[in-house]
């Protein structure tokens, strides 16, 4: 269509009537049209009209029309040179006639004409890169798919207009240097016939390179490691900013990449290795940081220091203890079935339940996330120890002298003690079965109660019948 518009165009310029090249005047006294401005030829569809009038008594309006379609139209007290901005998009054509009218105070007109080939068309065309890239240093901007009758194509600073660069053929390159320039550059394109658009792409120019903050780990499922320190399977974090948006970011180790998001496993060894940075912004902005990381795969050195192995344990709960260190720091103990205790010493309870044996299992975990589990073996007792007195004077019997007394114990973790008591309070102790005692009566009133006592090795304490005798 614009082909065909354009050879229309040159085929009829030599034969267009335009009378807006001299003065007009109407025969009866009308304004002077000094100048119409009417074009000829190929025009644009919203092309601007200057027209420069005047009258004895004075212009007071001015009207473009079409086959009657008024297009513009101004009024004032006494109007000499005028500007009309009319749409012509809406005209049936392409070849339309345009006619100025000019009116005086006195109701005197004048006309003046002018045949015009109209191309509504808009010229248009592909940018790259696309809408809001940002670009660095001199950057060129390529423009695909132009309109064929387009011949200019400028890059221009919106506020104040100022033109960047331009191309009147092809290859339509633009070229931007971006560097101390304002963002959002717009490019213009214009056909023959003076139609113009504008194309607003809200590109950015960036020149600064990205700025990449502290580097640190986060374990999968786990904590945030101490500063310079990473282990297991888990994650580089890092900030990184940038003036527009996030910018691409590698992760390199000892000159291996190894992720573009942060994800990595350390592995089994310890090392200390050199973890660097690399992000890219869209402009093609880069920058490096380079990190000495230790890498923490081992669990802390741990050890449970109570209750021994195989200890006898008596009461409703367990108490233990355990150390640990690690060069990177304990995050927590945790005795399992209680919570976890993150300030040394690391100590803990739990419920004992029945008797018999019960493990005990610590884990231990260090700041980077390693675990290291210890358990031990312990024995719980609440059960007392079977006591009874094989040998003795019976309750309330008479006794003289010094009186005999033996017993029996049993346990199945074992007797610690028995102990002999005279009115309460203990006067011998037997370790060894069979348990004997001697009891000097003259060494007491008249009247003397006798208890025997035993402990097991767990602590239960078996207490016999009270036995009332008395002296002769």
């Amino acid at each position: 269509m614009r082909f065909l518009r354009a050879a229309a165009a040159a085929a009829i310029s030599g034969s267009l009537i335009f009378t807006g090249g001299a003065p007009a005047r109407a025969a009866d006294g009308g304004p002077t049209i000094v100048d119409s401005g009417l074009p000829s030829g190929l025009v644009g569809a919203k092309p601007v009209i200057t027209a420069t009038v005047s009258d004895d008594l004075a212009v007071v309006r001015l009207e473009l029309r079409s086959s009657r379609v008024r297009l513009a139209e101004a009024t004032g007290a006494n109007l000499t040179t005028v500007t009309l901005r009319p749409d012509l998009t809406a005209l049936s054509g392409p070849m339309v006639e345009l006619e100025l009218l000019a009116y005086d105070a006195g109701g005197n007109s004048t006309r003046a004409t002018s045949s015009v080939f109209v191309d509504a068309e808009f010229p248009a065309a592909t940018l790259s890169p696309a809408q809001g890239a940002s670009m660095r240093g001199i950057a060129t901007i390529t423009l695909s798919g132009v309109s064929a009758d387009t011949v200019l194509a400028t890059l221009e600073q919106r506020d104040p207009r100022l033109v960047l660069s331009q191309a009147t053929s092809a290859p339509w390159t633009l070229t931007w240097n971006t560097v101390g320039s304002d963002d959002f550059p717009q490019v213009r394109l214009v056909d023959q016939a003076g139609n113009v658009t504008i194309y607003q792409p809200v590109w950015h120019a960036d020149n600064e390179l990205p700025v990449i903050g502290a580097l640190s780990w986060k374990r999968s499922g786990g904590p945030t490691a101490p500063s310079g320190r990473a282990g297991g399977q888990g994650r580089f974090e890092v900030a990184v900013k940038d003036e527009t948006v996030k910018p691409k970011v590698e992760f390199w180790v000892d000159g291996k990449l190894v992720s573009t998001d942060g994800a990595w496993n350390t592995g089994g060894a310890n090392r200390t290795a050199t973890v660097e940075v690399k992000a890219r912004d869209n402009a093609g902005n880069t920058a490096s940081r380079k990190f000495s990381v230790v890498l923490d795969n081992a669990g802390p050195s741990t050890g449970i220091t109570a209750p021994g192995t195989n200890a006898l344990i008596r009461g409703s709960r367990i108490s233990s203890t355990v150390k640990a260190t690690d060069p990177s720091g304990i995050a927590k103990a945790q005795l399992s079935g209680a919570g976890a205790d993150t300030v040394a010493p690391y100590t803990s309870s739990v419920a004992a339940g029945k008797d018999g044996k019960r493990t005990l299992t610590w884990t231990v975990t260090d700041r980077v996330g390693n675990s290291t589990v210890v358990r031990r073996t312990v024995i719980v007792d609440n059960t007392r120890a079977k006591l009874t007195v094989t040998a003795a004077p019976k309750n309330k019997a008479k006794v003289k002298g010094t009186v005999k007394i033996t017993a029996a114990a049993s346990d199945k973790n074992g007797v610690a003690k028995v102990q002999l008591l005279v009115n309460g309070k203990v006067v011998a102790t037997d370790a060894k079965a069979a348990y004997k005692f001697s009891l000097n009566t003259k060494k007491y009133g008249k009247k003397i109660k006798v208890q025997l006592r035993a402990y097991d090795r767990a602590g239960n304490v078996t207490t016999t019948t009270t036995r009332t005798w008395y002296r002769k």
